[in-house]
């Protein structure tokens, strides 16, 4: 089974499906369809998390970003992740990610996720970001994880280090 993202967006409301791992892979197509749907007023994210097996720290960063993007309106975004597993639970849960999204359990949901999307309206969107982009997108999400939990600088100071000093690299070329 290969990695993949799928996603849908009706009525205003966006809907997001990682299917296997969730990692750097998929990070620049989550966030730039993120970006696309916030910019045409979606304030709704809902994440079926039923079919992820892992979250890298890229990807959760990307969540937190989208979670604290700055809407004008003044409004948050709801972003929900339904079907977590104990495990993808718990990574969220140790960067302190719980704090600014919610989730919930599939069983005692009742009616508090919006419905599934339609069928027809489903797509996977596939990663084509190239080395900048990518490294970008890793770079923007562990700032993220830091803005979202300060306790995170510590865990990601190297990284975040590494991550401008390639960025720089590519940059000289």
């Amino acid at each position: 089974m290969s990695d993949r993202l799928l996603v849908a967006f009706e009525n205003k409301q966006a809907f997001v499906k990682p299917v296997g791992r969730a990692t750097f892979k998929l990070a620049p197509a989550l966030k730039r369809f993120s970006v696309s749907v916030l910019s045409k007023g979606c304030r709704d994210i809902c994440f079926d998390m039923s079919e992820c097996t892992t979250l890298d720290s890229t990807f959760m960063g990307v969540l937190a970003g989208i979670a604290m993007w700055p809407v004008p309106d003044g409004k948050k975004v709801d972003l929900t992740l339904k079907g977590l597993m104990p495990r993808t639970r718990s990574m969220l849960s140790t960067l302190g990610l719980e704090r600014i999204m919610h989730s919930v359990d599939e069983n005692t949901a009742s009616g508090a996720v919006t419905s599934e999307p339609s069928g027809s309206g489903v797509r996977e969107v596939h990663n084509d970001a190239g080395k900048e982009e990518t490294l970008e997108t890793m770079r923007t999400a562990h700032q993220d994880l830091v803005r979202a939990d300060k306790s995170n600088e510590a865990r990601f100071c190297d990284v975040l280090t590494y991550l401008d000093q390639e960025i720089k690299r590519v940059d000289d070329k």
